[in-house]
């Protein structure tokens, strides 16, 4: 066995171990999970420390190298967040804090116009010709279009009372439906996400990890038992 054979089983076995203290929090939080959280909060971080310095050389420090010395003026904002660890010059870093807020209010307002609002209208906006199918799932988008938002119609008009409470209450019932629909998606990605994990645990070299796991398991819960008794 060679070094790179080597280090790709010490790798996964390392990875199955780390998965499976994580599924130990479905009997209980032990010492097992703390480990395994910890490590992948510490990895976490560490990624982004590097991840973050690699992007202030490369958005800063080698563009005002090459000249866009415009660039420098980010940087020293960059640079004024950290006097938010002082006492006595911490007002400082307000300012920073003021230019991202506003720069990423700004940018997410107009992303959240053009994603809720335009692009719901553009979708709705759909042509009942076609295909038997295709008019039937096309006047129901529209009609469930038009009830889900007739639901938020707060309005009180007395003559369209009874007549707005029905559709109103077909509203009702199309956002109900959509919710389902969007929980079982996320639903059917967090199986999917499990039943990746347990391919991998049954496949080399991670299922020698198992036997392992059952064992400690096992333990554990003797450990409880003697632990109640006494």
């Amino acid at each position: 066995m060679d070094f790179a054979e080597f280090a790709s089983l010490i790798s996964g076995l390392i990875a199955a171990a780390l998965t499976l203290m994580i599924y130990s929090l479905l009997y209980r939080e032990s010492i097992l999970y703390r480990i395994a959280e910890h490590t992948f909060v510490g990895i976490y971080a560490g990624y982004g420390v590097a991840y973050a310095v690699k992007n202030i050389m490369d958005q800063g420090v080698s563009r005002v190298s090459a000249g866009n010395y415009w660039f420098i003026i980010p940087m020293i904002l960059g640079i004024m967040l950290f006097t938010r660890f002082t006492v006595k010059q911490a007002w400082i870093s307000r300012y920073s804090m003021a230019v991202m807020v506003g720069v990423g209010t700004g940018v997410s307002v107009r992303a959240l116009i053009e994603a809720q609002i335009v692009r719901q209208i553009k979708a709705s906006v759909i042509s009942l010709y076609g295909g038997p199918f295709t008019v039937i799932d096309n006047l129901i988008i529209v009609l469930g279009f038009i009830c889900a938002f007739l639901y938020f119609f707060f309005t009180d008009i007395s003559a369209l009372r009874r007549p707005m409470s029905y559709i109103a209450k077909a509203g009702r019932y199309v956002l109900m439906f959509t919710f389902g629909g969007a929980f079982g998606g996320t639903v059917l990605s967090r199986m999917t996400l499990f039943t990746g994990r347990m391919q991998y645990l049954l496949s080399y070299p991670a299922y020698y990890m198992i036997p392992v796991f059952v064992a400690i398991i096992c333990a554990m819960i003797y450990y409880d038992l003697r632990k109640k008794k006494a």
